[in-house]
Formats: C-alpha cells, structure tokens, sequence
C-alpha cells in the first residue's frame, strides 16, 4: 500500500547498507485513528500512501524510511557527522507530516511524534529501534513533538 519496506526488509537493507554514524527514528501519526473510524479504512490508506511518499521525499539518497505496523514508521539517517543532522531531520519529517492533507473530499490534518536516536557504526537495528521508540513516548507523553534518546527534548537539546 504505501511502497515502503517493511520490518524484515528495513533489517536486510540495515545490516548491508548502513554502515557508519546513523541516525534512527521512530514516529508514528497523532490523529490516524479518527481518519480510519470516521472516513474508512480506504481513507487511512489513502493517508498512509500520503504520508510514505511525504517522509519518502524528505530523506536524502542513502537514508530510508520504512513502515513497521499500523501508522508506525522509522526512518534510518546514515553517515549523521553530528546529532544537530538528526534533530533538523526529525523537525523537517515533522513538518511535512503536519501539512494538511486532501483524501478525496476530506481534508485532513495528522501530526507525528518522533524519537530518535544517535549512534556509532556497528550497533544493532532492533536495539536502536527500541532506544528511539523509547524516546518516541517520551514525546508522546510530554504533549508530542521530538525527543533524542538521551531525553533531551527539542527545546531542551544541548548544541553539539
């Protein structure tokens, strides 16, 4: 439905194709679940395509989002030189996501909460993704918006 890879095939692209410094971050959408009981599923997948190709062409080549369940996605940001890259890429996902959305004749607007994570080459992709989904409902529970591992939140970041 939404074109992007899915759990396995983020592990495969992952354990061949990020090598160095990456950046990872989980989002999933604030507001998915009205579109789907008040418009249908056909409108929520409509959506999910939307938002694919909104993340799709946010990322640069190299990097790559994928679709892991329901309305949740992550993204991998390789070769990240420093964690401003991954705080302005997880602003910019943010910002394309709020954009209102026309599915057929509902206008629709969704928000996303992210949290993500910064790490040196050679850890592991389920473990990242867990430290980033821990900092994705640090987000969610302050009220949404970015959360970096570590807990800093977007306004309380620390420059790099």
């Amino acid at each position: 439905m939404t074109s992007l890879p899915n759990r396995l095939a983020l592990r495969e692209w992952f354990d061949e194709q990020a090598l160095g410094p990456v950046a990872v971050h989980c989002l999933d959408l604030d507001g998915f679940k009205p579109v789907n009981d008040t418009y249908g599923h056909p409108t929520g997948d409509a959506l999910l395509s939307v938002v694919a190709r909104r993340l799709s062409g946010t990322l640069r080549d190299g990097d790559l989002a994928a679709r892991i369940g329901g309305d949740e996605f992550v993204i991998v940001q390789r070769n990240v030189s420093a964690p401003r890259e991954a705080e302005s890429l997880a602003q910019r996902l943010r910002a394309s996501l709020s954009r209102p959305v026309q599915v057929g004749n509902h206008g629709i607007r969704i928000s996303a909460c992210i949290g993500y994570v910064v790490s040196e080459e050679g850890e592991d992709l389920e473990a990242l993704i867990a430290l980033a989904d821990e900092a994705l409902y640090k987000a969610k529970r302050s009220g949404c918006g970015v959360v970096r591992h570590d807990g800093a939140t977007t306004a309380n970041a620390t420059p790099e």
